[in-house]
């Protein structure tokens, strides 16, 4: 026994201890700050930066924590791959993260099985503008550099593939066959990112803070996608949406959760029709919807009678949490179900198959308005006043019965109307027909001269003036 442990324990062990210790310190010497630059820099159009790497690959969990990372505008310290040291710091980063946290087991590597235990992405901070064709501000960072350390790109040479030949792969749909190997990862994502988004068609700036998305209990195996093809998501996030007129229209208070298939088992291509349950959070706000600026313009005839909703211009908080379930499917969400948001002076109802595209801005609303009760007895008794001044001597009640019957739903004021285009100046339709101030007025005379004949011939009223040629 002591033989076995002298000849071979003993050597194994020395020999294990002196390939570590080596690999380590070939790896402390070759792995760190400046390598990691010089790769990214060699690889994408941006000058990078990174404040601190460490590094442990040999404890039971290997890790790789990244500190201060940001990436700008390629210089000329990116295209000279100047060392780090020499560089002066970034002050125009459009994109850096706070630290970057890599756990990973390295022992499954070799049975081709990737075990990631944590990816993420912590306090990123992204500014770009989003282009009606689909690209955005950033597209160019991602592009291959003219210059490496000094030099012509040698990816851009003759001997490099045709661009149109990369381009060409680039618009390959991704499928999970793109995978080279298994994987079964804890958690991947983002926390407590702040997003800034500038429409460039409508001016239109999106704020989303707090932002926290995570991928977790991922199981996705390219060879039985059947029984290996799940992933549960998580989010959070703040959104503001700022007009261009720099004033907020909006405040979402977001979070939703649920497992989602990311591949379609058949044929392996991601799956563009992803179903999410969104929670819309008590206190997210809207405030005067260009489709309720655009709904009163079809009240003209209404309004010359006294009626005006005056709290559907201000700002409306939502009262409490709305649970609702959209799919996702390049840029376009789709509402699954009737959506109801409560404030303090209406309800929005938002009807099933309404959509609306995140990138254009473009949207399909059916959707109806109604006012809470207290304001719908502000509305009708600003209507009554009105009937009473301009229709003197006609009964206030068969008007509005006339006039607002199709207006009035469970004892409050509705209005149904659909909404098409662009979001920030939609082209609104009221979906109720209302009767054109001829029709008032003649209905009213109409009305008082029933009730005369009827005071003096029971019943005979109506009958007389259906006879009268209006």
């Amino acid at each position: 026994m002591k033989k076995i442990i002298y000849f071979v324990v003993i050597p194994v062990l020395v020999i294990l201890i002196g390939l570590v210790g080596g690999t380590w310190f070939v790896l402390n010497r070759v792995l760190n700050e400046n390598f990691l630059v010089q790769q990214i820099e060699s690889s994408l159009n941006v000058r990078a930066e990174i404040k601190k790497l460490n590094v442990s690959l040999f404890s039971a969990m290997s890790s790789v924590e990244l500190e201060g990372l940001s990436l700008a505008p390629r210089d000329t310290f990116a295209n000279q791959g100047t060392d780090l040291a020499e560089r002066t710091p970034i002050k125009n980063a459009v994109l850096s993260v706070n630290k970057v946290d890599l756990k990973f087991s390295l022992l499954p590597l070799l049975a081709k099985r990737f075990e990631l235990k944590r990816f993420l992405l912590i306090g990123p901070n992204v500014s770009m503008t989003l282009y009606p064709d689909g690209t955005n501000s950033l597209t160019p960072l991602f592009k291959k550099p003219l210059i490496v350390a000094g030099k012509p790109n040698p990816a851009l040479t003759e001997t490099a593939k045709p661009e149109e030949e990369e381009k060409e792969e680039d618009n390959k749909p991704f499928s999970a066959k793109d995978l080279p190997i298994s994987a079964n990862l804890k958690e991947i994502g983002i926390k407590e990112g702040n997003v800034n988004l500038l429409m460039a068609k409508t001016g239109q700036l999106i704020r989303i803070s707090a932002l926290s998305l995570v991928l977790d209990s991922i199981d996705i195996d390219p060879a039985d996608l059947v029984k290996h093809n799940s992933i549960r998501v998580s989010s959070d996030a703040n959104v503001v949406i700022v007009s261009a007129k720099q004033t907020e229209a909006a405040g979402l208070l977001l979070q939703s959760g649920g497992t989602i298939t990311p591949f379609d088992a058949k044929t392996g291509h991601v799956n563009t029709g992803v179903e999410y349950s969104v929670v819309v959070k008590k206190d997210s706000f809207i405030t005067g919807m260009a489709a309720f600026d655009q709904l009163a313009g079809e009240l003209p005839v209404l309004n010359k009678v006294g009626f005006s909703w005056n709290k559907l211009a201000g700002k409306a908080a939502i009262i409490r949490d709305v649970t609702i379930r959209v799919s996702y499917s390049k840029g376009l969400v789709t509402f699954l179900d009737d959506a109801v948001f409560p404030t303090a002076n209406y309800d929005l109802y938002i009807k099933k198959g309404s959509t609306l595209n995140a990138t254009t801005n473009a949207h399909n609303f059916n959707a109806s308005v109604r006012a809470s009760d207290a304001e719908s007895k502000d509305i009708l008794a600003r209507f009554d006043r009105g009937i009473e001044k301009k229709l003197k001597g006609q009964s206030v009640e068969q008007v509005r019965a006339r006039v607002l019957g199709k207006l009035i739903q469970e004892g409050r004021v509705e209005l149904p109307f659909s909404s098409l285009g662009n979001i920030a100046s939609p082209d609104v339709k009221l979906l109720a027909e209302i009767p054109s101030l001829n029709e008032i007025l003649t209905g009213g005379i109409k009305d008082a001269l029933q009730n005369k004949l009827d005071s003096k011939i029971p019943g005979a009223g109506k009958e007389i003036l259906n006879k009268l040629p209006f």
